[in-house]
């Protein structure tokens, strides 16, 4: 027995299919798709992956003896938003009613027949891809700066591993960022700039969009080492501002038994001697845990540095302090190196034991 004929509105189905397949897209017949609303059955569901992103497209076939109304259009728009399709196309051989083209004007809805499909998918393609790479720029971009910038009191990263590198990375985004409005316009040729190739000369839009392609690749590798290397970073947070807890506690120690037993002028004065590596302690221990923390701790470690300088330092300098002031500013500095420790903690605190925060000086050896 033979099987019955192909409905024709089926067949139109598949050949909408088949067409998208020979552009190299993956296309389902009848595909049911879930929605935030409800489940969909969708005529042709195209998917395809551009620039490291997944895109959706929906279909709806109208195999109609009649011009389709904008009603129709309104429907497919409100699914597409349903099932978060990036775009919609609604084919029809029989054309569409004014109407439909005026609801279909600015939105994510194509109109089109079966025989100019290819050609509209492949701009809508390029669209696309045209599209994912200036959202691509912007995201690099802010993630260049923030590196870039990490220096600013508002920033929020550990330093970078490579400052040239960052600078390098941000003149690539910045020449495709520029050649972009290029493309859009169609005004090719236009030049592009490759680590490895140098200046090179890009005649179409599919030239230009494998260049992009490689450029924001490269840049996300390299921003990618950078973040590594500031989480690296931030990971030795913790070892560091315990080194400079002790550093900080065994100096008021050396310091208040030199001004209790006196200071001498000679450099070979052992509480001299004492409080000069103590402070040398503190002092490298502030560089080092200056290179591995963000913006707030660094603000609370200069003031806490600042407050030293102030305090312990300039009582060492002329050791005749009343000892009530002496232990009041001990009082300030201690506060603010809970303040340093509770900042870095705040940033890490993964890496982090709360016993940072509870360090005695008999226990800074």
């Amino acid at each position: 027995m033979s099987s019955p004929p192909v409905p024709e509105w089926l067949k139109y189905q598949h050949d909408a299919a088949a067409l998208f397949r020979a552009l190299g897209f993956e296309a389902e017949v009848d595909a049911d798709l879930k929605g935030a609303r409800a489940t969909h059955a969708i005529d042709v569901c195209v998917r395809f992956s551009q620039l490291g992103l997944h895109c959706m497209w929906i279909v709806e076939c109208k195999h109609w003896k009649s011009a389709v109304p904008k009603e129709k259009v309104l429907a497919l728009q409100q699914i597409a938003q349903d099932v978060g399709a990036d775009r919609a196309i609604l084919l029809s051989e029989t054309g569409f009613q004014s109407g439909a083209y005026n609801a279909a004007a600015k939105t994510n809805v194509t109109l089109a027949s079966l025989s100019d499909l290819s050609d509209a998918a492949r701009e809508l393609a390029l669209q696309h891809a045209l599209t994912t790479i200036a959202s691509r720029i912007h995201g690099l971009d802010h993630r260049l700066k923030e590196h870039v910038f990490e220096g600013l009191p508002s920033a929020g990263r550990a330093p970078s591993a490579d400052f040239d590198a960052v600078l390098e990375l941000s003149g690539a985004i910045l020449m495709l960022n520029q050649a972009l409005p290029k493309a859009l316009a169609r005004a090719f040729p236009i030049l592009g700039t490759t680590a490895t190739l140098g200046t090179v000369n890009l005649r179409n839009m599919k030239a230009f969009v494998a260049h992009a392609e490689s450029v924001l690749a490269a840049t996300e590798e390299g921003l990618n080492a950078q973040d590594r290397f500031a989480a690296s970073k931030l990971e030795s947070a913790g070892p560091a501002v315990a080194e400079l807890a002790v550093a900080v506690q065994l100096l008021i120690q050396v310091a208040e038994t030199a001004l209790l037993t006196g200071l001498g002028h000679d450099d070979a004065d052992p509480n001299r001697k004492k409080s000069i590596l103590a402070m040398r302690r503190v002092g490298n221990g502030a560089l080092a845990l200056r290179e591995v923390v963000l913006a707030d701790a660094r603000s609370k470690l200069g003031s806490l540095m600042q407050c030293l300088h102030n305090t312990v330092y300039l009582h060492l300098a002329t050791p005749t302090v009343p000892l009530m002031v002496w232990r009041r500013d001990c009082e300030r500095v201690l506060a603010m190196l809970a303040d340093v420790e509770r900042a870095v903690v705040a940033s890490s605190p993964s890496q982090l034991s709360a016993s940072v925060l509870t360090i005695r000086p008999e226990e800074a050896t």
